[in-house]
């Protein structure tokens, strides 16, 4: 099986890969949807209740700062530096990310290779705009943005986030919550790539989760050939031309030399 993928990615010119959480917890990230994941800790919090609710507010603040250690502690595995190769080599298109913790990055692959649907965990903004009109809600979004990691850093009470230092207003990681809309630029540039791609792998995600999980069978009706390599089987598995359920970075260090 594993020479069925190298040969694939041989024959590929332009592929284009979704990385899921798969891919993450070989980095130590805690898996979120799996049994004993972090969802059977923390209730997810809705983004207009986060804009509503003080509690929610501090509901998920705590959640973000107690999952921060491991997000603060990972590093890029074998799989990321396989996919740094591949685009060394001339034929990654893109990476689709609904990961939030920036290791495609830190492992050297472009800013310019990589979308992050689902927002990142490394930097945190005020979301005034959003909120203006609630009952007590601010006023304002003055666009103040901040690296995460200086914001941990600074914090004297860890579940008790500060106001926006600019406008007063509340801040927020940078990511997409339950409620809230996608990035409409991220989901139309994820959907060229997976039309232009003669090759589109799916690494380490479940597809339970739209619009991405939508993207393989655009790919696939559009003519590319679709790779998942995943722990558990998918809802598209039926209709891959090559399905794997093994270690990430095991197979990619292995097909990408």
């Amino acid at each position: 099986m594993p020479s069925s993928l190298k040969n694939s990615l041989a024959a590929a010119t332009r592929i284009t890969v979704l990385s899921g959480a798969g891919l993450s917890t070989e980095s130590g990230i805690p898996d979120f949807r799996s049994p004993g994941g972090t969802w059977e800790r923390y209730q997810p919090v809705d983004f207009y209740e986060f804009l509503a609710r003080p509690g929610a507010r501090r509901e998920h603040w705590r959640y973000k700062s107690d999952t921060w250690k491991a997000f603060k502690a990972a590093q890029p595995n074998a799989g990321h530096a396989a996919l740094l190769r591949l685009h060394q080599a001339g034929k990654l298109q893109g990476v689709i990310t609904q990961n939030i913790d920036g290791l495609h990055q830190r492992s050297g692959l472009p800013e310019a290779r990589i979308l992050e649907i689902h927002g990142s965990n490394r930097v945190i903004h005020c979301v005034g705009a959003v909120a203006a009109g609630l009952p007590g809600g601010p006023p304002q979004d003055c666009g103040y943005t901040e690296d995460a990691a200086a914001l941990h850093a600074r914090l004297s009470d860890p579940y008790d986030w500060p106001p926006c230092p600019r406008c007063g207003s509340w801040l927020k990681p940078a990511t997409v919550m339950f409620g809230q809309p996608m990035p409409a630029q991220a989901v139309l540039q994820a959907t060229d790539w997976a039309l232009q791609c003669d090759l589109f792998l799916v690494l380490g995600s479940s597809l339970l989760v739209s619009p991405a999980n939508q993207l393989p069978l655009r790919a696939k009706f559009n003519g590319a050939k679709l790779v998942v390599l995943n722990r558990d089987p998918t809802p598209v598995d039926a209709k891959a031309d090559l399905v794997l359920h093994d270690s990430l970075g095991a197979l990619l260090a292995e097909a990408i030399p």
